[in-house]
């Protein structure tokens, strides 16, 4: 996952800095009063030469506001019934929010990044058996949608199989200089092959490749290597969006054209590209922020329900939290819980939420403690519920910031947000930091967000932190699939012959790194995992030509010479790898049955996923509904499933020709030992073939009836475990 686009700041100081009515404040999420108190705090030097900052946002709105928008200069770029999303100047966001028409104005800022053997974990092989064999669903005819960073547009991972077809379709590439003439808000967007190649790779390439590996799990064609992506034969369209890592591309006065927002727009248009083809699409994103208790994705989480529908599905990586401690649960009848925190960025930041008053304690370790206690009822009588101190021990300054609101999943709950800025190195050895809940009688959830959570001696007893609740957003949205990782392979060898050694879990089990649930608001994420662990794709040469010392040049394992330029396979490891193989697995699916929605995906996910860990009840907070099984879930989707004499497993050793228009060959390994079958059924149940297989012979041609179109299930009983299951053939 990538980093944060703008890192916490003091969101609460926002509030104390506007000089609004609280009705007014309530309609701005945080990271709009953050970006408020940015501009003002902004130096009246800097203020004149800088041009006037626009923000991307979403706007709620009651009634008509045609007039409204455009005496404020509001510019809408996407409408979703009473929801918009807007440009604004920044300058004009309070004078609208006192507005009677105005509902709310939400941004959130802040997103992070998060196959050789792909193929058999997912059970696809037989689905797509190879180049020369049949090939029922390979993703022909559907859209495989990535928004990601660094993009390699002229890798040939991206062709079809035999280089014949250039399957990148479209491109927006929203942080692009090429903007004169652009109709696009940010950026600009290209289509047709010559187009695309021409411009090479995304504004970032240069320096990120996360998209071309995200890329080519869900849709490369491998290109004569073991490495090929699941939706081999899909169309490819694709935005380049920008997150923390492209800040040297945008403008300080742009950034804040660069929201969820924007990025919501970046799937309208994939979607509306898939739209224009008469394709059914699903896009991946492999990217992802902190969730939060204020509320910025509520009418981000609106959107994408409204961008969804029949063959649209939207699937996101969970993230990768699960490796350091992160949530505190104290219960009622506790009387405190804590942790220590630590950090090398000179800042802090956690949330604790809960009903009854409850305390917040603050211990600075020294040469004498200083304690620092906040009451939750306390807080809630200070001015704009916010408190501002601060702390000089010895050479040491930290400036701290409390702030309370209501939490946006339950109204009941207040939350009190802690912000701590001081020395660089703030909770180390030799000057610890631990924070503590009190309150015996209310139970209370505290959430880490900057620094870390750790144990330290000078408290053993201050050790209640575990892993927990870390879900990314948008994948913990109700409007997600969010997909977590799963391990087999705990190493790889790479160009130079040497074994790299990442061991994150073996035989399928949950990738130690994988985020879990449940969100915030208690239901069960992820719901699907697939693999996410050493995980081998194509990469994007221009940042390897540009970046020749990259530590990541010891993760390449392959690479592929074509038009003088040399493309390199890497392994890559996070459920960033994850996503993608479970959005081309979905592809397949959508080629199947074009229309399939979100949630009939999650009940063939319930019907069909493999469970790695047989002690837990599914769905459940570390697996969801399991590992995603390709092709049982075509089975189940095409109503196969239901056919008693077909396996839910395919012949590991057995492979299929297609011969004619109704006839295919069945190649067994070897003659058989003795007698055996094969048996062709229609989608709809009907035997339409049975046919021996003589003791002795190691094939057989199969002719089926005159007119037989579309899919077949084909069941061979041969004379082994690896000769005996089934298969799907498109005619």
């Amino acid at each position: 996952m990538k980093r944060h686009l703008i890192i916490y700041i003091a969101l609460i100081m926002a509030v104390l800095n506007m000089n609004a009515q609280t009705s007014v404040l309530r309609k701005l999420s945080p990271s709009v009063r953050a970006m408020l108190m940015e501009q003002k705090t902004a130096s009246p030097m800097k203020a004149k030469v800088q041009k006037e900052a626009f923000l991307c946002a979403f706007v709620k709105v009651d009634g008509d506001v045609g007039e409204l928008f455009r005496q404020n200069r509001v510019t809408t770029l996407a409408t979703f019934g009473d929801i918009h999303i807007v440009s604004m100047p920044v300058s004009q966001i309070s004078h609208l929010a006192s507005c009677r028409q105005i509902v709310r104005i939400e941004m959130g800022r802040g997103m992070s990044v998060n196959n050789d053997q792909m193929s058999k974990h997912l059970n696809i092989d037989k689905v797509y058996e190879g180049i020369k064999l049949p090939q029922a669903f390979t993703g022909k005819g559907v859209v495989m949608g990535i928004q990601d960073i660094g993009f390699d547009l002229t890798n040939p991972n991206f062709y079809n199989a035999d280089m014949t077809e250039y399957r990148i379709k479209a491109f927006w590439d929203m942080i692009s200089a090429d903007t004169i003439g652009s109709k696009y808000y940010v950026g600009n967007a290209y289509e047709g092959k010559e187009t695309l190649l021409n411009y090479a790779h995304s504004r970032d390439g240069m320096d990120q490749n996360h998209g071309s590996h995200t890329l080519g799990t869900a849709a490369g064609s491998g290109v004569g290597t073991a490495y090929r992506g699941i939706a081999y034969e899909s169309d490819i369209c694709l935005v380049s969006n920008a997150v923390s890592d492209d800040l040297q591309y945008i403008a300080e006065a742009d950034r804040g054209k660069y929201t969820y927002a924007t990025d919501a727009l970046g799937f309208k248009y994939i979607y509306d590209y898939a739209e224009s083809q008469g394709e059914p699409c699903v896009i991946s994103f492999s990217e992802g922020s902190t969730q939060d208790l204020y509320g910025d994705d509520i009418l981000y989480n609106e959107i994408l329900e409204k961008l969804q529908g029949p063959g649209r599905i939207l699937v996101s990586s969970a993230g990768n939290n699960s490796l350091e401690l992160n949530y505190i649960h104290k219960p009622v009848g506790q009387e405190s819980a804590g942790i220590f925190m630590e950090t090398w960025s000179g800042k802090l930041y956690f949330m604790t939420t809960g009903v009854q008053d409850y305390a917040t304690r603050l211990v600075f370790y020294g040469a004498k403690n200083d304690t620092l206690t906040v009451s939750s009822d306390w807080l809630c009588q200070q001015q704009d519920t916010l408190h501002i101190d601060t702390l000089n021990i010895g050479e040491r300054q930290y400036i701290l910031a409390f702030g309370g609101y209501p939490d946006c999943y339950n109204e009941d709950r207040l939350v009190t947000e802690v912000y701590i800025q001081g020395p660089t190195h703030m909770g180390g050895a030799d000057f610890p930091l631990s924070v503590e809940v009190l309150g015996n009688e209310t139970e209370t959830e505290t959430y880490r967000i900057i620094g870390k959570f750790t144990t330290k001696s000078r408290n053993p007893d201050l050790a209640d932190a575990i892993v927990a609740k870390n879900i990314n957003s948008p994948s913990c949205l109700p409007s997600v699939i969010c997909v977590g990782s799963t391990s087999y392979s705990t190493g790889y060898i790479n160009m130079s012959g040497e074994e790299k050694h990442y061991d994150y879990g073996t035989n399928g089990e949950r990738s130690s790194f994988s985020s879990i649930g449940p969100t915030f608001d208690d239901r069960i994420k992820p719901d699907v995992m697939a693999p996410g662990a050493n995980i081998t794709s194509s990469t994007n040469s221009f940042y390897f030509e540009t970046h020749p010392d990259s530590r990541q040049v010891s993760d390449l394992v392959s690479s592929y010479e074509y038009g003088g330029r040399t493309y390199y396979w890497k392994c890559d490891t996070g459920t960033s790898m994850s996503s993608p193989a479970v959005g081309g697995a979905i592809a397949l699916w959508l080629q199947a049955k074009p229309d399939l929605t979100r949630d009939e995906v999650l009940d063939v996910l319930a019907h069909t996923c493999s469970h790695p860990d047989a002690t837990l009840t599914y769905p459940n907070n570390q697996y969801g509904y399991g590992q995603i099984d390709v092709y049982k879930g075509l089975l189940y989707i095409l109503g196969i499933d239901g056919i008693d004499e077909i396996s839910q497993y395919q012949a590991e050793k057995v492979e299929y020709h297609l011969t004619g228009h109704n006839s295919f060959t069945v190649q067994f390994p070897e003659a058989l030992k003795h007698e055996g079958s094969v048996k062709v059924y229609s989608t709809s149940g009907q035997l339409l073939q049975v046919v021996s297989v003589a003791e002795g012979k190691d094939s057989i041609n199969i002719n089926l009836p005159a007119g037989i179109k579309g899919v077949v299930a084909v069941q061979v009983n041969g004379d082994s475990k690896a000769t005996c299951g089934s298969t799907l053939l498109r005619f």
